[in-house]
């Protein structure tokens, strides 16, 4: 077992190297296999054999991939699913790395919608259903049960004009979902309320300076709130009752106890009650919950 850290060979031709200029997302599966998104392709490492594996996903439509590649989705009956902003948008894996067919119903053929093939973020809710975040605000609902898919184009989202950069689901079973706003300086969040079906956005003005409106990550909290990453606009704490927002976390060059940075929050989990890391421009900050520094 290793604790200390590894260079990763920046060569695929080496049997622990993958080929990057950077590394977009990682992601540890429920069988301690391992994901990684660079820039220029996706990769599986196999932790028992101790070598990566290149992964080329194929589009029936645009040929082979190599680009693109935003994020995973573990599925509870064990499949992994890869979004791309390009091609067909959705990839499906076995547990053992191969890619198998499309599942759930997920069929480019039946998409009028060119929006539907930029798959960037998405979740699998508490009741089963998956959750795909597109370009310019379109979403992919996939029924597992049902083997058949939706897509919604909603006026909520037409203001950002942007993709939809993230989605969670809070406590009481809505999901939220954080856009990029091409069209000013606020940002937009959308919740989907599960009690009556129905979305509504959330315009919130930020403190900050940033000139850019993209929210990068969304964390549900333990207390009735949402947590939320920014682009330019450091950390924000909303009420999920009052859909305010209460606190807002910003770089304080005054202050060594403040955020490290304002920029790219781009991913944040709770390390236990009292803590959360958060992944910024300039590193990895740890956030104490208790005292707000």
């Amino acid at each position: 077992t290793l604790n200390r850290f590894v260079e990763i060979p920046n060569n695929k031709n080496l049997i622990n190297g993958i080929d990057f200029s950077f590394i977009a997302n990682l992601y540890q599966d429920r069988d301690n296999g391992l994901w990684a998104m660079s820039d220029l392709a996706l990769y599986s490492f196999n932790p028992s054999l101790q070598y990566f594996t290149t992964q080329t996903p194929y589009s029936a439509a645009f040929g082979k991939l190599r680009e693109g590649m935003h994020g995973f989705i573990e599925t509870n009956d064990g499949h992994i699913i890869a979004m791309n902003s390009g091609g067909d948008g959705l990839y499906f894996y076995d547990t053992v790395f191969n890619e198998i067919p499309p599942l759930y119903g997920f069929n480019t053929k039946t998409f009028k919608d060119d929006k539907l093939y930029g798959a960037f973020c998405g979740i699998q809710d508490s009741k089963g259903i998956i959750w795909i975040g597109c370009a310019s605000g379109r979403i992919i609902q996939l029924n597992p049960v049902t083997k058949k898919a939706i897509t919604l184009k909603r006026p909520e989202f037409e203001e950002a004009r942007g993709l939809i950069s993230s989605i969670v689901e809070d406590r009481q079973g809505n999901i939220w979902f954080g856009t990029h706003n091409n069209n000013g300086k606020s940002y937009i969040l959308v919740k989907w309320y599960r009690k009556t079906n129905s979305f509504k956005k959330i315009i919130l003005v930020s403190k900050g300076k940033g000139e850019s409106s993209w929210i990068f990550c969304l964390l549900a909290g333990q207390h009735n709130d949402l947590w939320i990453g920014t682009s330019e606009d450091g950390l924000m704490r909303l009420d999920i009752t009052t859909e305010k927002i209460t606190e807002q976390f910003l770089h304080d060059e005054k202050n060594a106890m403040s955020i490290g940075s304002n920029e790219m929050i781009t991913n944040m989990t709770f390390l236990n009650a009292d803590s959360m890391a958060m992944a910024t421009s300039l590193g990895i900050d740890i956030f104490n919950l208790k005292k707000n520094e």
